[in-house]
C-alpha cells in the first residue's frame, strides 16, 4: 500500500486542501490492504479523481437500484457505523444489490452475460456517460460498497466466505477494468 499512498500524496500536492477534503477522508477509509486487485482499483480511482481536479459536483452515479445501506450512509453525511453483515444471507443480499446497481450503471454497449453480470469487456466504445461521474457522488459509492462487502466477509466462516470472496474479487476486477477503460477513452 506504500506505492498507493505515495501516488495519493503526489496527486494531491498541487491542490488546495479545501478542494481535496472529501477525497482525503475517503482515501483514509478505503486505503486498506485488500490485495493487489483492490489496490489497482484504488490507484485508477486516484487518477480518475485527479483528472477531474478532485472536484465534487452534486450529481453523480445513478441512484436507481443502489443499495439501501449506501443511501443511509450518504443521508448520514457519509459518517456513522457501516452496515454490519453478521451472516452469509445478509452479505449475499448486499452483494447481489451491489451487482444489480453496478449492472444498471453500465453503458448500453456493454450488455449482460448469462449469469446476470455485466458482459466481459471485449472492446471499449466511446459512450461512458453513465460511469463518467467523479466526486463524492461518483465512484466513491461503488468503492464504499466493495469496502463494506470485503469487511463483511471477515464475519463469515471459511466455507461461506469462499464463494462471496470470489464474487467480490470479480466485482473489484470488473470495476477496475471499466474505470481503466474510462481513463483511457479517446
Amino acid at each position: 500500500m506504500l506505492e498507493l499512498t505515495e501516488t495519493y500524496r503526489s496527486a494531491l500536492a498541487n491542490y488546495d486542501s479545501n478542494v481535496t477534503e472529501w477525497f482525503n477522508s475517503a482515501f483514509d477509509l478505503l486505503n486498506v490492504d485488500f490485495g493487489p486487485e483492490y489496490a489497482s482499483l484504488l490507484l485508477a480511482w486516484i487518477k480518475f479523481e485527479q483528472r477531474h481536479g478532485f472536484n465534487s459536483p452534486k450529481h453523480g452515479l445513478s441512484t436507481k437500484e443502489w443499495p439501501s445501506e449506501l443511501r443511509t450512509w450518504i443521508q448520514n453525511s457519509r459518517k456513522g457505523v457501516p452496515p454490519q453483515f453478521s451472516d452469509v444471507r445478509s452479505l449475499k443480499s448486499f452483494s447481489e444489490t451491489v451487482w444489480v446497481w453496478w449492472r444498471s450503471l453500465q453503458p448500453v454497449w456493454r450488455g449482460v452475460a448469462s449469469n446476470g453480470r455485466p458482459a466481459e469487456n471485449v472492446t471499449y466504445r466511446k459512450t461512458w456517460t453513465t460511469l463518467d461521474k467523479h466526486g463524492k457522488s461518483g465512484w466513491l459509492g461503488l468503492l464504499i460498497c466493495l469496502f463494506w462487502w470485503k469487511r463483511g466477509l471477515e464475519n463469515l466462516d471459511q466455507t461461506s466466505k469462499q464463494e462471496l470472496e470470489l464474487d467480490w474479487l470479480l466485482a473489484v476486477k470488473d470495476m477496475r477494468d471499466m474505470l481503466e477503460g474510462l481513463l483511457h477513452q479517446d
